[in-house]
């Protein structure tokens, strides 16, 4: 798991959520407490295959709270919705979420894991 930040006032503010797309199951499961190394401005390269997946992607595991699956069906459904070939997720290698979709589906704050 990566964690991008914003850079502002030289402080770094968590913003994204970088996973690997494992796409051995039907789900993906995310603990927003395992460790995590930082990704900087040029981990973003021509070569970085990644897919944004949305608040509506992704499910609550109502029995830990400090996870989440991310629905590999619905991320299917939502590239149909959006003209992408559905097959185009096998060339992922990972996905990526705003913190801020996180902790509104967790209904927690999240971000504090996350601070160096």
């Amino acid at each position: 798991m990566k964690i991008f930040s914003e850079e502002i006032d030289g402080m770094a503010y968590p913003k994204l959520l970088i996973v690997p797309a494992n796409l051995s199951a039907e789900h993906v499961v995310v603990d927003t407490t395992a460790s995590f190394s930082r990704m900087y401005p040029e981990d973003f390269h021509d070569d970085f295959k990644a897919l944004t997946i949305s608040q509506g992607e992704m499910l609550r595991d109502h029995f830990k709270k400090n996870t989440f699956l991310i629905d590999i069906k619905l991320v299917k459904e939502s590239m149909i919705k959006q003209e992408i070939n559905p097959t185009l997720i096998y060339d992922v290698e990972y996905f990526v979420m705003l913190l801020d979709d996180v902790e509104e589906l967790l209904q927690m704050d999240v971000r504090r894991f996350y601070l160096e």
